[in-house]
């Protein structure tokens, strides 16, 4: 193989994994294993846990693929997707179709054979919500579009949990509700960083309709509430005292971040904010894990 065809090879690969946004993928992985991980241990089977993490991962590609096929055109216009291999025309769409079919439906069939139907279902319902129904009908309609379809992005840990007891239960659905709250400040704080990009875009993100000062208010509110939200575990007795103190040093961590958005949203305070609310959910999710009762 000359080093012509590896260096197409890689980009292809590259490619793919822009399509699928492999960091969400990731993000979202970790808290749907962590679902698994807090579900009872004795329901647990190798091919539960293989098939969940794998069949999760494959429909979330192909959320991430179908997303993009839709903006493909306002992609082109923001500086922070205008690279994306679509926008670019170094992916065609047929192939991001193909794509995305073989995805959802290695993905369900994954889930489906080898963990439950219940499982199969809720995570071909969600990645079809986040792909279409967000994309297509929230956002593009309605500023309030990240806090409605926000929903969609915080069920790994539900899907994590179904995919091992095939249950759907309170303490999984806790942990929707926990990143179903980080997702508004988390998303906003990124919107302010790239205010210029959406008012290009037809997008009625919250900055453009409702101006920054009501997003960075916003921004602050659902903090707090988050930290609210992130007492429950311990509260309702799902997690131990470790939970609770490591989760609050990160939620301190992160309050931090979004009162300086709120005091002085530049671009580089905002984006500081994006990047520590990545880590923050990740701190939080392995804090549940540290904390589980024994």
């Amino acid at each position: 193989m000359d080093m012509a065809t590896t260096l197409s090879i890689r980009q292809h690969v590259k490619a793919i994994a822009v399509l699928c946004k492999w960091r969400v993928v990731l993000l979202m992985l970790l808290t749907a294993g962590i679902g698994m991980a807090l579900a009872p241990n004795t329901l647990a089977t190798p091919s539960s846990v293989i098939g969940g993490i794998m069949g999760i991962g494959l429909c979330a590609c192909s959320g991430g693929v179908l997303n993009q096929l839709f903006e493909r055109d306002i992609d082109l216009k923001m500086s922070r997707t205008k690279h994306r291999p679509l926008a670019q025309d170094t992916f065609s769409t047929q192939k991001a179709l193909l794509l995305f079919i073989t995805c959802i439906l290695a993905g369900a069939c994954l889930l489906y054979f080898l963990t439950n139907e219940t499982t199969a279902c809720l995570t071909v319902a969600t990645m079809i919500g986040y792909g279409y129904i967000y994309t297509k009908l929230l956002k593009p309609y309605t500023s309030q579009n990240i806090v409605i379809g926000g929903l969609f992005g915080a069920m790994p840990p539900l899907l994590g949990w179904c995919a091992i007891t095939g249950k759907i239960e309170p303490f999984p659905l806790l942990l929707v509700a926990i990143i179903y709250t980080w997702t508004p400040s988390h998303f906003w704080s990124l919107s302010l960083a790239q205010i210029e990009d959406y008012q290009k875009s037809p997008l009625p993100m919250l900055p453009v309709t409702h101006g920054i000062p009501c997003t960075q208010t916003q921004i602050l509110l659902y903090t707090l509430l988050l930290i609210l939200v992130t007492q429950l575990p311990y509260l309702l007795t799902y997690s131990s005292i470790y939970y609770l103190v490591l989760v609050n040093l990160a939620n301190i961590w992160l309050l931090s971040a979004m009162i300086k958005v709120y005091q002085q949203p530049t671009k580089e305070t905002c984006m500081r904010a994006f990047k520590r609310s990545n880590i923050y959910l990740m701190l939080v999710f392995l804090s549940l894990l540290v904390g589980k009762p024994l």
